[in-house]
């Protein structure tokens, strides 16, 4: 058995969108309905 990997472009917004993967009768990684909280550090200008 051969295994050729690829980055995935083409294909990486339906292998990692939980939607489309309920879609068509997949599992969806418990990861994947995480929401995660990103905090972007800011300085305010006067």
């Amino acid at each position: 058995v051969t295994m050729l990997c690829d980055y995935g472009n083409r294909y990486q917004s339906k292998l990692f969108n939980p939607a489309f993967l309920r879609s068509k009768g997949l599992p969806v990684p418990e990861w994947m309905e995480k929401k995660t909280e990103i905090e972007i550090p800011y300085e305010q200008v006067a």
